[in-house]
């Protein structure tokens, strides 16, 4: 019981924390980063000698050396602040698939990232993380109910139904996380786990009645499909994008569909609590109590609210165990630039257009240029009847387009090939690169992270363009909506 009422608290005080000011906010982050670096530099070795010669109790956010994952994987057991956690034994526990609801040392839950971007990162965080993530999303990721004392006794004697849909069992952080989902918090909810490929998915939901569903965008947008077989709509209250890009089309499909707000989390392995999504549909608020988000350029200098990065620096302010500090990671996004209609303080990110592993290299020596994501979606957005597409890069000029018609529909591939190519044409696409269309039922996920890959290729950026030389070419969309 008493975990209960603490988990209750705990919710309650982070509701208030997401009402601070700007500059209430800054001085509660700077104290929290100085208490953690103090903390890295005392306990682990790599940030000991990276830190050498910087006054750790007044340090601010732009002094520190930025990191990268390669570097943090590289120097791992000099990284972590616990002795008793080596990369080798993690190594060896996470080789048997069993012990993914298990707790390495009896203590700390591990995970791996997807590898999307190359070498897979190893994460280790105490459990008391995976509390906080929990209790983040209880108090702010939550458009059907406030965190008040008459709320937490209803919510006792009928706990929210959380239904998690297509998250394959492993050492994914999102997996491990629901695996370990806090005691604390059972008292208020339920989680039941569905597969996406279950041939009776809708029926089993609908068996379970859920009050929210939470699952990849791609899965929403399928169960969005089957919204008439769902007969459980006066229970349901929200849906939750846990991952994946979100389209607005798609989130257009599942909003019609279910009625109710559809909230777009924004999170990486390093960070599960990075955001919450917002109820008004604007994106996702950035927990900036427990959480620096810093979207910067190449140089790693910040770019204003309201314009695109070209990455982030993350810093995990929670994590003892193991450190993110100003870590590299390659999404571009940007951040809002106004007060969002919801009402939160917190800051937001407006726009998710992926990560930078999200585009592919096409031309020849001494033109090649670069195309993003973007360019497809803006494509796709106007041609009639496709639900979602894919980009393959066959060869270094050669890409296959798969479309995806609406159930039902009828999609004239001779008129999609021509309004595809005339967008492409239009924001730069060398007329030598071949292009070629086709009509598919379904798009497949990435077998290694069973997530959706909008473009796919297996070529590298090629290595004279890695100077951002004169003949560096970008081609992106010039709307991103």
């Amino acid at each position: 019981m008493f975990s209960t009422v603490r988990f209750l608290w705990r919710c309650r005080q982070l509701r208030r924390a997401a009402s601070l000011s700007p500059a209430r906010l800054a001085d509660l982050q700077t104290r929290r980063l100085r208490q953690l670096v103090r903390h890295a530099a005392e306990h682990a070795p790599f940030f000991r000698d990276r830190y050498r010669g910087l006054d750790l109790d007044r340090v601010e956010l732009a002094d520190l050396p930025t990191t990268s994952k390669p570097e943090l994987m590289e120097h791992f057991d000099r990284t972590v602040t616990d002795p008793a956690v080596r990369r080798d034994d993690i190594e060896k526990f996470i080789d048997h698939p069993e012990n993914h609801t298990r707790l390495f040392r009896g203590r700390c839950v591990v995970s791996h990232t997807s590898g999307s971007q190359g070498q897979p990162m190893l994460l280790v965080q105490e459990q008391d993380a995976i509390e906080l993530l929990f209790a983040l999303q209880f108090a702010r990721g939550n458009s059907f109910s406030d965190i008040s004392l008459t709320e937490g006794v209803r919510r006792l004697l009928e706990p929210a139904r959380l239904a998690v849909v297509g998250m394959k069992p492993g050492f994914y952080p999102s997996s491990t996380a629901y695996e370990h989902f806090p005691d604390a918090a059972r008292a208020f909810a339920r989680l039941e786990f569905f597969q996406a490929t279950d041939a009776r998915v809708v029926e089993r939901l609908s068996d379970c009645r859920p009050h929210v569903i939470i699952a990849y965008a791609s899965i929403l947008d399928k169960l969005a499909l089957r919204a008439r077989e769902f007969p459980f709509a006066p229970t349901l209250r929200q849906v939750v994008n846990c991952s994946e890009t979100l389209t607005t089309a798609a989130r257009q499909r599942i909003q019609r569909a279910f009625h109710v707000p559809v909230l777009d989390s924004y999170a990486t392995g390093e960070c599960l609590f990075l955001s919450q999504g917002c109820a008004a549909g604007r994106g996702a608020h950035i927990n900036a109590d427990w959480v620096i988000l810093e979207v910067v350029d190449e140089d790693n200098l910040p770019v204003p609210p309201g314009q695109r990065g070209k990455k982030v620096l993350l810093t995990n302010l929670f994590n003892r165990v193991q450190p993110i500090i100003r870590y590299e990671i390659g999404d571009m996004l940007a951040l809002g630039d106004d007060r969002c209609p919801c009402g939160s303080s917190l800051p937001r990110v407006a726009h998710i257009e992926g990560r930078t592993a999200e585009r592919l290299w096409v031309g020849r020596p001494g033109d090649y240029h670069e195309v993003t994501a973007m360019i497809f979606k803006n494509a796709a957005d106007y041609v009639r009847n496709v639900r979602d597409w894919q980009a393959i890069q066959e060869e270094r000029n050669h890409l296959q387009v798969r479309l995806v018609p609406l159930p039902g529909a009828d999609v004239d591939l001779a008129r999609a090939e021509r309004s595809f190519t005339s967008t492409l044409r239009y924001h730069g696409l060398p007329s030598y690169v071949r292009v070629d269309y086709q009509l598919v039922p379904e798009l497949q996920p990435d077998p290694r992270t069973h997530k959706l890959r909008h473009l796919v290729t297996r070529f590298d950026q090629p290595a004279e363009v890695e100077m951002a030389g004169p003949h560096r070419r970008t081609v992106e969309a010039l709307a991103t909506t």
